[in-house]
This record gives structure tokens, sequence and C-alpha cells, in this order.
């Protein structure tokens, strides 16, 4: 079962900006990072039936000791990649957005809010 996720930060563009293939190749070459597969079963909230969940390209888990802490995912708004981390794991998972965002010339930051 997939844990409860918050959303803890965001990694900006630096200068110069990276590019979704710099995110693409930061993926595939991290070791905390793995491409988050196309789709996955779960049980939909609302009616308790099963349901298969697709993911966006370009999503990847943030993983430490082989399990699954949190996830990285392209924004739908702006180019900013968007941080989530398990609940028991923000000090891991921010550790290696941080990593993450030098690799790729940006910065952390705390999230923006999404309330209008």
């Amino acid at each position: 079962m997939r844990k409860s996720m918050e959303f803890i930060a965001e990694i900006n563009q630096g200068t110069p900006p990276f590019t979704y293939n710099d995110w693409d190749t930061e993926i595939n070459n991290n070791p905390n990072l793995i491409k988050r597969s196309a789709q996955r079963r779960g049980i939909n909230p609302f009616t308790g039936e099963p349901i298969v969940f697709k993911s966006a390209p370009g999503n990847a888990d943030i993983i430490k000791n082989g399990e699954p802490i949190g996830f990285i995912s392209r924004s739908q708004v702006d180019t900013s990649l968007l941080v989530e981390s398990d609940s028991s794991a923000v000090d891991a998972v921010f550790e290696i957005a941080r990593e993450v965002a030098e690799n790729l010339g940006g910065f952390v930051a705390p999230p923006t809010s999404m309330e209008p």
C-alpha cells in the first residue's frame, strides 16, 4: 500500500535553465531516483473499485534502501519540479531533492501555495 505523501518543496530553474531532457537524464543517472511505472493498480477512493492510475512522463520515485520514500514530478503550470515526501522521510527526501537541484543547476525552494 502506497503511503500518504506531502508536498515539501519545489526544484526551480537556475541560470541557465534546465530542460526536461536534463531532468530525464538525471532520473536515469541518479541511483536515488527511479522512473515511475507508466501505470499502477489501486483502489478508487470514491467507489472502492479497482482502478489503474497512470503516471505522467517525467515522474520519478525517490528511493532509499530499495523503498519509495517520495517522488518528484513535473509541474503542470510552470517549469519547476514538485517534491513530495512520505511524512516519515522528509529530511532524507529534502536532501535528495537538494542533490537533484544541484545536478540540474537549479535550487530547492519552499512549496508555492496551491491556493488562489
